[in-house]
């Protein structure tokens, strides 16, 4: 391995780095979370597309998905009146 590959691993490392903290940052920073499937509507990720936009941690084994936005809401309100209609049945 030449000068040049270490030197853009080492950049890449650094950029993968870089990007984690900035993950771990956005997370801590979205107030409102709750599991993932919690907001499913369906069992293919084509049944929520918007679950795509949250951010998204593992915590003791659950997928989480967290946001501050109307989209993180508007999604619980779904989920939750559909789990009422379904209970109905």
């Amino acid at each position: 391995m030449n000068v040049s590959q270490q030197t853009t691993i080492k950049e890449l490392q650094t950029t993968a780095e870089n990007l984690r903290n900035r993950l771990a940052q956005l997370e801590e920073n979205a107030a409102l979370c709750m599991p993932c499937a919690e907001l499913s509507l369906g069992p293919y990720p084509e049944d929520t597309p918007d679950v795509a936009q949250l951010l998204k941690h593992v915590k003791n084994g659950q997928q989480i998905c967290c946001a501050k936005t109307a989209i993180f809401l508007n999604l619980v309100g779904i989920s939750h009146v559909l789990r009422g209609c379904q209970n109905m049945t």
